[in-house]
């Protein structure tokens, strides 16, 4: 988030303050309701198709030229983003995406949300099994809309631990 990362705040009557210089400055919101809600269900087929192994599915939810990178090397376009990512993160566990800050402005947006990945603890029966969190950190968003989908254009993961 552009805004949050520079030091903005928003106020609940649609103004924005600077933490840093306290200005405050009128903010106009475009974008219709369902620009978010068909952000959050990407975001969520994200986390889903992933955790079952579904690339090739997860994959169309990217921008023909998106990049994704978590720390590491930046992966650009579909082919290379699909390949190290079905080839390095198998299916195992869950994802949770929550705490989404979503900000739109004509055909892009910029989301800031909080993950954490589960894994299963041990060899437990189905049904009674148990989960750890082995991570939590993120996600730096960009999406944009292309033929009125909304795609995801830049994926930079923060782990935090």
């Amino acid at each position: 988030m552009a805004h949050l990362e520079r030091g903005l705040t928003t106020r609940s009557n649609g103004t924005r303050r600077s933490i840093r210089t306290g200005n405050v400055r009128r903010v106009t919101d475009r974008s219709a309701p369902n620009d978010h809600e068909a952000i959050r269900r990407s975001l969520a087929q994200l986390c889903q198709l992933r955790d079952r192994g579904r690339y090739d599915e997860w994959i169309e939810l990217f921008a023909p030229d998106g990049t994704f990178d978590y720390g590491g090397p930046t992966f650009r376009g579909r082919a290379a983003i699909l390949e190290h990512c079905s080839t390095h993160f198998p299916a195992h566990g869950k994802h949770l995406c929550t705490n989404s800050v979503i900000d739109v402005d004509g055909d892009e947006a910029r989301v800031l949300s909080d993950f954490m990945k589960l894994h299963p603890a041990g060899d437990d029966a189905v049904g009674e099994g148990r989960h750890v969190v082995v991570a939590c950190g993120r996600y730096q968003d960009r999406f944009v809309r292309i033929d009125g989908t909304w795609l995801l254009a830049e994926r930079h993961v923060l782990i935090e631990w």
